[in-house]
């Protein structure tokens, strides 16, 4: 699915652990993520999705282990360092995180807004150009609570690309969100994903999305990778609860036009692209 990215590895994670206090949540995990990657994270509650995820956006350090992110070690750099590696990655919330007192155009902007080097004006051209491209271009001056569900999580995945980031993290992109728009959401995440180049790094408890979009699904249990593969690769394992995922895996409809385009969610064709 990955298209042209040859195996730069963005993420190097090597041996991670993390505990609270004696309880010990990842146990010495190791995966490398690569440019241009669609990986998705899979497993059971309490397999160290989230804590994994928290790790790499550096909102907690692990006790042991490396972690390196665009070829630098998270645990050893300064503040400044970490600030311009968080400037390089996006974050779609499982449930948008859009602020309710701004619009949609105002919340999408808001990541340029808070750095130095882009001017309000721009800021705002690019956010519009990013929902147009998710299908809100009629909704920039609307407020959160104005949209549905779906709408939500599309404006939030625009703010979370609008300032090209190399990686994109999204916790449970189709939480709550209708079969249809599921399909409209992956839909968009690749687009989105081949227009700017990132690395798509998913947890998800979605078998169909997984079976969509990624390039690699990485499979955690008890804090360690239990299964780093293609979808086919780790299904040919014979593993219980990998078997018990995808039991349930429906393939999408075959359609004359995608999902995004029958819903009128087809990204804008920007000027110049």
């Amino acid at each position: 699915m990955s298209q042209g990215n040859e195996r730069e590895p963005l993420i190097e994670a090597e041996d991670v652990q993390v505990s609270f206090g004696d309880h010990k949540v990842l146990r010495g995990l190791s995966v490398t993520i690569n440019r241009g990657e669609v990986v998705c994270l899979i497993g059971g509650s309490g397999s160290g999705k989230s804590t994994f995820l928290r790790a790499l956006l550096g909102l907690l350090e692990p006790v042991g282990g490396t972690i390196r992110i665009f070829g630098v070690d998270l645990l050893r750099a300064d503040e400044s360092r970490r600030a311009e590696i968080a400037q390089r990655m996006g974050m779609l919330f499982q449930h948008g995180a859009l602020l309710g007192g701004l619009t949609a155009e105002e919340n999408v902007a808001l990541p340029l807004l808070l750095r130095t080097d882009v001017s309000s004006e721009m800021a705002r051209n690019l956010a519009r150009v990013r929902l147009a491209q998710v299908g809100l271009g009629h909704a920039v001056c609307n407020y959160p609570r104005e949209l549905s569900g779906g709408m939500q999580k599309r404006a939030a995945l625009a703010r979370a690309v609008v300032h090209e980031p190399s990686l994109l993290f999204c916790d449970e992109p189709s939480s709550g969100l209708d079969p249809a728009t599921v399909v409209a959401m992956d839909e968009l995440m690749l687009r989105l994903r081949d227009d700017i180049g990132a690395a798509l790094v998913v947890v998800t408890h979605n078998t169909s999305s997984v079976c969509r979009i990624a390039d690699r699904v990485v499979c955690l249990r008890e804090g360690t990778v239990a299964a780093d593969g293609t979808v086919d690769e780790v299904r040919a394992l014979g593993d219980p609860w990998i078997d018990g995922f995808f039991s349930e895996d429906r393939a999408p409809e075959q359609r004359g036009e995608t999902m995004a385009e029958a819903l009128g969610l087809v990204p804008m064709q920007v000027e110049g692209d």
